[in-house]
């Protein structure tokens, strides 16, 4: 979960650094920030990276567009597309509007369900079947888990037939 104070102008560039930090990835792949129903869609109202820019792309520098000027009301959606090949779509949904206090940051990052992927895993589809096949407690991965515990036999009888 992303909390920003909303008059301290952050752009929405420094929103995706803020993301890659959350993550732990590395930005090596382009991403749009976008207003609209699913990435690509030429209805979305479209926030380009650098790259995009030089391109022509259609659409508006995300240095040049601040996060409260996409996220106004509660309930006001914004999504960041990364990794066109691996297609990340990041959700940033208004949930409130409160009144910074002077102590706190310009923004933070917490929250979540569990750890975030890893950078190139190769999507939402194969990031759910690691989660799955390392999840001891998964009742479809558990003998593999168990294995794991113990040895797997087929990991046993190559250390048998290599002296081990």
């Amino acid at each position: 979960m992303l909390c920003a104070d909303p008059s301290c102008n952050i752009y929405l560039d420094e929103v995706h650094e803020m993301l890659q930090t959350a993550f732990g990835w590395d930005d090596a792949h382009l991403n749009v920030f976008f207003i609209g129903s699913a990435p690509h869609d030429p209805a979305n109202e479209n926030y380009l990276c650098p790259f995009q820019v030089e391109e022509g792309d259609p659409g508006i520098p995300q240095n040049q567009v601040r996060l409260d000027e996409t996220l106004a009301e509660p309930g006001d959606v914004l999504f960041d597309c990364y990794d066109f090949g691996d297609e990340w779509t990041l959700t940033l949904r208004l949930t409130e509007v409160v009144s910074a206090a002077p102590d706190r940051p310009r923004a933070s990052c917490f929250g979540g369900d569990r750890p975030a992927p890893a950078e190139d895993c190769g999507g939402v589809d194969t990031f759910e079947l690691i989660s799955a096949a390392l999840d001891v407690d998964n009742p479809v991965c558990a003998p593999a888990g168990r294995d794991r515990r113990r040895g797997h036999p087929h990991r046993r009888r190559l250390l048998a037939a290599d002296g081990g």
